[in-house]
C-alpha cells in the first residue's frame, strides 16, 4: 500500500484502448475546473437565448390574441351605434315632415293666398297644362280626334280655389 501512496501523478498514466484493426483510439483530455466552468457558461448562455427566444414567441402569440379579441369587442360595440344611427335618421325624418306640416299649416292660416301662386306654379309645370281639346306631349302638340272630344263631357265651370 505504501508503494501506492509513494507514486506521483508524473508517473501515473492513463488507461488507453488498444489498437484494433491497426486504428489507434483517439486520447481524449479530460476537463479541467476551468474548462467545465466555460463549458457550463456557454450552457446557460446557449440556455438562456433559447428560452428568451421562446417567451418572446410566446408573448407575441398572447398579444396577437389579446389584439384580436380586443378587436372583435370594438367591432361588437360599434353594431349597436349602427342601429342606433338608422333609429336616429329615421325619427329626424319624422320630425322634419311634422316640422314642416306645422309650418305650412301656420302660413296657411296667416295667408291663405300664397297657396294660390304655388297651385298656379305647379299646375303649369305639369305636361298635360293644356286647353281642353289640345293635347301636348313631350314630342309635339297633337289634337284627339273631334268626335272624341264631343263625346267627352265640356267643362261647365273653371275651378276656383277658394281657400
Amino acid at each position: 500500500m505504501s508503494d501506492v501512496k509513494t507514486r506521483t501523478a508524473a508517473t501515473v498514466a492513463l488507461w488507453s484502448a488498444p489498437d484494433i484493426d491497426g486504428n489507434p483510439v483517439p486520447q481524449r483530455k479530460m476537463p479541467t475546473v476551468g474548462g467545465l466552468a466555460d463549458l457550463q457558461a456557454e450552457a446557460h448562455k446557449e440556455a438562456f437565448e433559447q428560452g428568451l427566444q421562446e417567451g418572446r414567441e410566446a408573448g407575441r402569440a398572447e398579444i396577437r390574441a389579446l389584439v384580436d379579441r380586443l378587436a372583435g369587442m370594438f367591432h361588437d360595440l360599434a353594431k349597436p351605434f349602427e342601429v342606433l344611427d338608422a333609429e336616429v335618421e329615421r325619427e329626424l325624418l319624422t320630425l322634419a315632415m311634422a316640422l314642416a306640416r306645422q309650418i305650412v299649416r301656420r302660413e296657411l292660416k296667416a295667408d291663405p293666398t300664397q297657396i294660390i301662386g304655388i297651385i298656379r306654379e305647379a299646375i303649369a309645370a305639369l305636361p298635360v297644362a293644356a286647353w281642353p281639346g289640345e293635347v301636348l306631349t313631350a314630342r309635339s302638340r297633337r289634337y284627339p280626334n273631334p268626335g272624341t272630344v264631343r263625346m267627352a263631357p265640356a267643362p261647365r265651370t273653371r275651378l276656383k280655389l277658394a281657400i
